[in-house]
Parts: structure tokens; sequence; C-alpha cells
């Protein structure tokens, strides 16, 4: 993983690594129907995070906001 794994390219940069975490965060949030706001997300630059949203939609589709 890019912030945990010395070889990853924020291992030794904390600001990109915090971005990094917070943008997982917003866009998870997103997918899942969790975020407080209806506002648009943008689709995330990064691939790592991009591909959550497969599963994510699937799990917020499947699933009432209750049974998280």
């Amino acid at each position: 993983m890019e912030i945990d794994n010395a070889t990853g390219f924020m291992w030794e940069d904390w600001d990109s690594a915090q971005k990094f975490r917070l943008d997982t965060l917003e866009y998870v949030q997103y997918c899942l129907g969790l975020s407080d706001t209806d506002q648009k997300v943008p689709e995330p630059k990064n691939s790592i995070i991009r591909a959550f949203n497969v599963i994510g939609f699937a799990i917020r589709d499947a699933c009432t906001r209750s049974m998280f």
C-alpha cells in the first residue's frame, strides 16, 4: 500500500498520506450512502480508492442505512 509500505510513494510524505486517508474515507462513505450530504463526490484520481465503488455500490444497494 502506498502509505504503510516502505516502498510506497507516500511512505515519507505525511501530507499526501493524510490526504489519501481522508479521500478514502470520503469516497467509501459516498459509495455506501453514508455521507452526511447529498453532494456529489468527484471520482478519486487514485485507482486504489476508486476501485471501492463496485463493492461499495453493491453493498449500498443491498442494505439499508439501519443495517450499518
